[in-house]
Formats: structure tokens, C-alpha cells, sequence
């Protein structure tokens, strides 16, 4: 997929939180958990260093179909990892 497709699926840390029902500290953990497992790039913009960009990677959007498969209440724990 080319970069412009991952761009078209980057999302922040706070929209994460905010569509997951997490907080924003527990979303930092999970985010250094699956970028650790590379399935998420995170990167920081270049207009404001602050705002992080993530975007899963190949092995991240393989995994898509299956974690869509699963029930709706989401957590580290259910997306086992």
C-alpha cells in the first residue's frame, strides 16, 4: 500500500482514547506495546512536534479483519497485547 493509503488510516493517541473509552495514559502504554510489536508506526508531525500521527503498518492491517471479528468492548487484554 503506499504511503498516501497509510495516511488516509493515521489517526491520533486522543482519538484512540476517545473511540476505545480509554484514557489517554493507558493509550500511551498500549501505543509503545504495539508499536514494540510493529504493528503501528507513530510519528510526530512536522507542524506541531506535540500532535503524534499513528498508522498501522503491513503486519498491523493484516490483523484488521480478525480484531474487527471480535466483540465490541475493546481492550488491551481482548486485542491481546
Amino acid at each position: 500500500m503506499s504511503n498516501a493509503g497509510n495516511r488516509s488510516l493515521a489517526t491520533s493517541p486522543r482519538e484512540v482514547a476517545k473511540k476505545l473509552g480509554m484514557p489517554r495514559g493507558a493509550i500511551s502504554k498500549l501505543v509503545d506495546r504495539v508499536v514494540a510489536q510493529r504493528l503501528v508506526k507513530c510519528a510526530a508531525e512536522k507542524a506541531d512536534r506535540r500532535f503524534q500521527s499513528l498508522a498501522p503498518t503491513p503486519a498491523g492491517r493484516e490483523l484488521v479483519p480478525a480484531l474487527a471479528a471480535r466483540p465490541t468492548r475493546t481492550t488491551p487484554n481482548s486485542l491481546g497485547i
